[in-house]
Order: C-alpha cells, then structure tokens, then sequence
C-alpha cells in the first residue's frame, strides 16, 4: 500500500535507524563540537515516486493499492483530527509529520547540507536502498 501526496516527486532525506545510530555514537564522542548543534544526516535523497518504483522493482509490481491526496488535505484532516481530540496524537501528529517530510517547502532534503562528512557517514547507494526494502520485505 502507498499512499502519495503532491504527485509524489518532493525529494526527501530518509536515513535507516542504524546510520542514526552511528551519528549519535559519534556525536556523543565529540560534545564539544556538537554542542548546542544542528547535526544532519543523510541516508539517501528518495521521492515517494522513486521508493514506489524501488519498492515494485523488489517485492514485484503486482498487488499494489496506490492511493493520491494532497498535503493540503492531509493538513486539514490532520486539524480536524487535533480540534477533535487533541489528545489522540497519532490521529493528528503523523498527518503533520507526512507534511513536513512529503509537502514542498519544509526542506526534508539533506543531501546538499549535512554533516555526513564530520560523522563519518556516506550516502546511501540505490542498491543499499533496495537492500534495505528487500530486508523489510522479508521480515513481513
């Protein structure tokens, strides 16, 4: 199942738990240089489109169930959902969170600015990400 907003082609950082949690071992190795910081890390520039198209080259381009809304209406449903019930969390906050990684103009996009270089990390090839849906596919 996927579900697309805004045509699908805003690029996005998306950076696996285990590159994370490399950054984090080597911030916490150099606090003074990463005091009061910004630290980015980058994994790998996807759009929605392209990790669609990953995705099917993977599992196979069979069984798919593609849904296409906007962020515009994703925002509103997500207000609805906080005026609603502002406790429901998840009914409100994931809405944002798609927002602020798939809607144009939030800068989700680290591959021209981040600290990969100082923590030691690269970016991730199409393979690895491939490798990494593959990974996922299997554990379903």
């Amino acid at each position: 199942k996927a579900d697309i907003y805004d045509g699908g082609d805003v690029p996005f950082t998306s950076t696996p738990i285990p590159m994370v949690a490399k950054a984090v071992a080597v911030v916490l190795q150099h606090p003074e240089e990463t005091k009061n910081a910004e630290i980015r890390v980058h994994g790998a520039c996807l759009t929605q489109n392209k990790f669609l198209e990953l995705a099917k080259r993977v599992v196979g381009e069979d069984g798919w169930q593609i849904s296409e809304t906007t962020t515009k209406d994703l925002e509103q449903q997500s207000y609805e959902n906080l005026k609603k019930d502002p406790s429901a969390f998840m009914g409100w906050a994931i809405g944002m969170l798609k927002i602020a990684i798939h809607g144009p103009g939030f800068g989700g996009d680290f591959s021209s600015n981040n600290d990969n270089k100082f923590l030691g990390l690269q970016e991730m090839s199409e393979s690895e990400v491939e490798e990494l849906i593959r990974d996922r596919a299997r554990a379903q």
